[in-house]
């Protein structure tokens, strides 16, 4: 993924805050498309086989341990998509990267990580 490809990306998180704002990020970066949104997995794992993603971001709070069993089916079924998780804990952190997220990021921290782990292909 290099900086001027456009990186077709599905947001994975519940509405509200966290999506709005990650949403207002991600569009406001011209080289990420949000091609879908879904709120729960189900709805997440019917977006990623429809659409051809590049990136998932994920937010823990999907469900309590539904964003693992996600990540695990799109790793096996998909294991070139980058997966992005925002986690609010480091053992959420620990586990995502347990189950096959690329990387996964402590909220708090955002700032420019999420912009690295979104354009950085050695994720």
């Amino acid at each position: 993924m290099g900086v001027s490809t456009r990186v077709a990306t599905l947001v994975v998180a519940k509405p509200g805050l966290m999506r709005n704002s990650l949403l207002a990020f991600l569009r406001a970066t011209l080289q990420v498309e949000v091609v879908a949104l879904a709120e729960d997995t189900a709805a997440a794992l019917q977006a990623a086989r429809q659409h051809k993603l590049d990136v998932l971001v994920l937010d823990t709070d999907l469900l309590e341990d539904g964003y693992v069993g996600l990540l695990q089916q799109l790793h096996s079924e998909q294991p070139a998509l980058k997966c992005i998780v925002l986690s609010d804990t480091i053992h959420q952190q620990q586990k995502s990267l347990a189950a096959g997220a690329s990387v996964a990021l402590l909220k708090g921290f955002l700032d420019e990580r999420l912009w690295d782990a979104l354009v950085d292909h050695r994720c």
